[in-house]
């Protein structure tokens, strides 16, 4: 089989299509509930709620942002996205409650924990075209920076068994993160061929470079493909898409089973740049792991960004996106040790030129996250 960079894509959902239905249930269970999620699910109460009570505290002037919930379409006006958030602030979190005792400080430390290595298995689908479920072994990185600032370091090791207060941990700035792509495959049973393996592999030594918050969450994200492999570039952008979700923003407050709090920044969904709010709970602490639950909802910063092969003129009439993500992680380390995700994206877009030609775009984001060396 011979398969030009042209197309490589098609290629691709042709070997998913034909080797994906023996995979992982869990997948399965989380893209079927991300497809519901986009044919008119609707969200979580809790969610709604939060983002309704952030509007009516926006400053006066806001528009639909202020005090009247997010735009009904989905869709801000002009200027609004930026009172609802600016697009270059960093996240904002509120704790909506600090949950039961005991209670434990989640700190985004870089240096001196461990593994630095994770595997992320990402897929971005139309309707009727899968996409490949992309596995990527990716290394964290932690470059040099001698304007960085430090983490003032535990004087006493994490607790491995008992979810008890953490020492201090204090974040004096944001610092860089780099996410290196040392190895590549796709996730699905029974042998590729080779030309096509060879041509996926192309995207091993793929940088992602990024500023990590002191929330613990990315921003600023900087993709460095290697020149033969920028034909899969959107595979690279989805690979981000899911890293950013388990990097989700953290309070700085002490927080125990139950605890929520809400986080609004801004990033970019399938290439529409959003104002996105997430809504986190603390389900569980267990040997030393806190397993979260993440429900994402996301809105259009403006009308006229739209996603690349948009028709000429076409706008952002209405759009819809949100989804869920549960993920593990120590209190101690930002690392993820486990976790799927479903994020659903639906735009409808027209030409106001030529109202009589519309049409609705959906993309589907899934993903799964594990330590590397990790048993399935």
């Amino acid at each position: 089989m011979t398969i030009t960079k042209s197309g490589l894509a098609i290629g691709l959902v042709a070997c998913a299509l034909t080797a994906c239905d023996g995979g992982d249930a869990k997948k399965k269970d989380a893209a079927a509930s991300a497809t519901a999620a986009a044919d008119g699910a609707q969200p979580k109460s809790r969610l709604t709620q939060a983002i309704a009570s952030a509007a009516a505290n926006d400053k006066p002037g806001a528009g639909a942002t202020a005090g009247e919930g997010p735009p009904p379409a989905g869709v801000f006006g002009p200027g609004e996205a930026d009172l609802a958030h600016g697009p270059l602030a960093p996240p904002k979190v509120t704790l909506l409650g600090a949950g039961a005792e005991p209670r434990v400080t989640f700190a985004s430390r870089l240096e001196g924990e461990g593994p630095h290595t994770i595997v992320v298995v990402s897929s971005k689908s139309t309707p009727g075209k899968p996409g490949p479920p992309m596995e990527f072994t990716v290394e964290l990185q932690f470059p040099k920076d001698r304007d960085a600032k430090v983490l003032v370091p535990a004087t006493e090791p994490m607790p491995t068994s008992a979810p008890t207060a953490l020492p201090e941990h204090v974040a004096t700035g944001p610092r860089p993160i780099v996410f290196k792509v040392r190895k590549v495959g796709i996730a699905i049973d029974g042998a590729l061929p080779k030309d096509v393996l060879k041509e996926i592999e192309k995207l091993v030594g793929t940088k992602i470079s990024a500023t990590l918050t002191d929330a613990g969450s990315l921003t600023e994200p900087k993709i460095d493909i290697p020149a033969d492999g920028r034909a899969l570039a959107a595979m690279a952008e989805a690979l981000y898409e899911a890293l950013d979700l388990f990097f989700s923003p953290m309070p700085r407050e002490p927080i125990g089973v139950g605890a929520s709090w809400m986080a609004s920044d801004r990033a970019r969904q399938s290439g529409v740049p959003v104002v996105r709010y997430r809504v986190t709970t603390l389900a569980k602490l267990e040997a030393g792991q806190a397993h979260l639950s993440v429900d994402v909802r996301q809105y259009a910063a403006d009308a006229t960004t739209v996603p690349k092969g948009a028709p000429d003129g076409a706008q952002n009439m209405a759009f819809e996106s949100f989804g869920k993500a549960t993920y593990a992680r120590s209190p101690s380390s930002l690392t993820p040790t486990a976790g799927e995700l479903g994020v659903p994206v639906a735009l409808q877009l027209a030409n106001p030129s030529a109202p009589g030609r519309a049409g609705i775009l959906k993309t589907e984001l899934t993903a799964q996250v594990t330590l590397a060396g990790a048993k399935k």
